[in-house]
């Protein structure tokens, strides 16, 4: 009798929000600053940056255990990437007030 086919079939690995956590953290930035320079407030800038980091932090904590380690990685690019920009955007603004 021959054997089954068990080692041929595909893994299923569960779909993860990683990689669209990670695209809206590199793109929190830029957004937020143009939000802000049409509207002319800080709540433009503070929105995108704050709505990104929560996602990519409630995605990264919601990872499946069998989540592969690329789906891990992007999650945190997300995460990285949103507090560096606000960290940037945050200086951009204090060194445009001492200049002024």
């Amino acid at each position: 009798m021959p054997q089954p086919l068990d080692y041929a079939r595909p893994v299923v690995r569960p779909r993860t929000l990683a990689l669209p956590a990670m695209i809206s953290g590199l793109i929190s930035g830029p957004v937020g600053w143009g939000l802000a320079m049409k509207f002319r407030g800080i709540l433009p800038l503070v929105g995108p940056l704050a709505c990104a980091l929560a996602f990519a932090v409630v995605v990264s904590l919601r990872l499946p255990a069998l989540a592969r380690k690329k789906d891990q990685v992007f999650a945190w690019i997300g995460i990285v990437a949103s507090v560096l920009w606000g960290l940037a955007i945050f200086a951009l603004i204090v060194f445009a007030l001492e200049w002024a």
